[in-house]
């Protein structure tokens, strides 16, 4: 996954309807976006997760969690939130705040 990571990202930037949703309190939209993208691609293997975070009490933020056995879970973030720009990378090197997101959506990609 860690290798068509490049290529979703460049799909994601590309998409006019995405872009259009990446501004600070449309979050939701943007998720809901790159998930109808990432459901249309089915990379197999890969389990798309949507997560949120309660920034401050009733704020919350919402981005996506790609996981595949054996690998690093992947956050892509283009959506801002505060002052944190977007962020598409391992949760490793990820800000601090991904790493306490809770699942809100789940798909599965096991089609061949």
């Amino acid at each position: 996954m860690i290798n068509e990571l490049p290529v979703i990202i460049d799909q994601i930037k590309g998409d006019e309807t995405i872009v259009r949703w990446s501004k600070q309190g449309w979050c939701r939209m943007w998720v809901k976006n790159v998930l109808d993208l990432l459901e249309r691609e089915a990379i197999v293997g890969v389990v798309v997760l949507a997560k949120e975070v309660e920034l401050s009490p009733g704020y919350w933020h919402s981005y996506i969690s790609l996981v595949e056995e054996d690998c690093d879970e992947v956050i892509l973030n283009g959506s801002a939130y505060m002052s944190t720009p977007e962020y598409f990378g391992v949760i490793e090197e990820a800000p601090e705040i991904f790493k306490s997101g809770k699942v809100d959506v789940l798909i599965m990609n096991d089609r061949k």
